[in-house]
């Protein structure tokens, strides 16, 4: 008769083999959080090192090169290109009374006996545009001979301006339709330079007459 095969019962781990391995297990898990807090502060502090490094170090900026100066050369002038409008007007020169004046090519020359209050200054010097609207003249006489001329046109606004170096009155009606200038003294005789345009005020011969009395010139 066989003998039956006795199982031998497995043994059951004692007590202090438990608690030892769970205190492994323990030390296990704190050791990784341990190593894992340590491993983020290495982070943390190698980062924080590199951006203070960073920040220390002068940042570098490389200097545009410095274009060379532009060399602007001048431009040639004609000797007719003048912004004056006086250049190429022509040239009266009155060899009799010793003065010079300029005027546009649209003026024509005369001349005339313009009568005053106490008496009449023959062969004027006149200039007239094509349809005669306005008419600007240079009055010449000797000293004393026309001194109570109506230039003294008390009614008329009064200011003073220089023609050829002389302060001499400038007067002007009311509606700007006729203007006495002078008189200009010169070697005995006396100059006044007058603008009319009739009824009729003119923007473009108050304008002309103005560029006119700045070539004014005595030549003698």
């Amino acid at each position: 008769m066989d003998n039956p095969t006795q199982e031998i019962p497995q043994q059951q781990p004692t007590q202090p083999e438990i608690q030892t391995r769970q205190s492994n297990s323990s030390w296990l898990r704190t050791l990784s959080i341990g190593l894992g807090v340590i491993g983020i502060g290495l982070v943390i502090g190698i980062g924080g090192y590199v951006l203070g490094t960073k920040k220390s170090q002068p940042v570098q900026i490389n200097p545009k090169p410095i274009s060379k100066p532009i060399s602007i050369s001048p431009t040639a002038v004609s000797p007719n290109d003048t912004s004056d409008e006086t250049a190429n007007w022509q040239t009266y020169s009155s060899n009799q009374y010793s003065y010079s004046i300029k005027y546009p090519k649209e003026l024509s020359f005369s001349t005339l006996n313009y009568q005053g209050f106490s008496g009449t200054i023959k062969n004027s010097d006149k200039w007239t545009n094509t349809d005669q609207s306005y008419i600007i003249s240079v009055l010449s006489y000797k000293t004393g001979d026309n001194s109570g001329l109506e230039f003294n046109l008390q009614s008329q606004p009064t200011t003073t301006m220089q023609v050829s170096s002389q302060t001499v009155n400038k007067m002007i009606s009311v509606d700007e339709t006729l203007i006495h200038v002078g008189p200009i003294n010169n070697a005995g005789y006396e100059y006044m330079i007058v603008y009319s345009s009739g009824i009729k005020k003119s923007i473009k011969g108050l304008s002309l007459f103005d560029q006119i009395l700045s070539t004014f010139k005595l030549t003698k």
